[in-house]
């Protein structure tokens, strides 16, 4: 993911120590939007509930019941409105899809 985000100059009317900070702020955005995304990676899913995470699982064990829990997980609301980790199912695109 790339972005194009540019920070204004900050206005010389700023005090200087803010300003400074301010720089050091826009700064690390910018490097942060440039960043490419990685998914966390995990051998068994996390106890913590964090709605919204995703994470992917890659355990290194021999047993063929751990290699099938092996995938891309996010933390979701399920029908009764309680946070879960649930499995996401990957599929190919359909043709001509980019």
């Amino acid at each position: 993911m790339s972005s194009s985000f540019a920070a204004e100059p900050i206005p010389h009317q700023i005090d200087p120590v803010l300003a400074e900070y301010l720089d050091r702020q826009f700064q690390a955005i910018m490097v942060a939007l440039r960043s490419d995304f990685q998914v966390p990676k995990f051998t068994r899913l996390p106890d913590a509930i964090v709605p919204g995470a995703v994470i992917h699982i890659a355990s290194q064990k021999d047993d063929e019941d751990e290699q099938k829990k092996n995938g891309f997980y996010v933390c979701v609301a399920n029908d009764k409105g309680a946070v879960e980790w649930k499995r996401m199912v990957l599929e190919d695109p359909p043709q001509g899809t980019p």
